[in-house]
């Protein structure tokens, strides 16, 4: 899964951020976006990572920015369905008879 990100050019009050202020960014997982991982931190200069690997099923991803203070915005959630691509299981039942 690729995870790509876009750093504020504003804060939260609205007035512009300067670049330098910023520190970079924290990624968390959840595969029920209640209970949250720490994937790893990043700095102000890095805008996407790739996340190998992933099981079937829907996975959220919830990423905050920090400032040079150590401020942290308000996070933002996205999420990504990673299909099952495994084959069918087998047969439930397979009865042969002669006749």
């Amino acid at each position: 899964v690729n995870v790509s990100w876009a750093y504020p050019t504003t804060r939260e009050s609205g007035l512009p951020i300067n670049p330098a202020d910023i520190a970079g960014m924290t990624l968390e997982m959840s595969v029920d976006n209640t209970t949250w991982s720490l994937y790893n931190n990043f700095a102000a200069n890095v805008t996407s990572t790739v996340v190998p690997e992933l099981e079937a099923g829907e996975w959220f991803f919830r990423g905050t920015v920090q400032d040079t203070d150590g401020r942290d915005s308000a996070p933002l959630v996205a999420s990504v369905v990673v299909p099952d691509e495994t084959p069918p299981g087998p047969l439930a039942n397979l009865d042969v008879t002669l006749v």
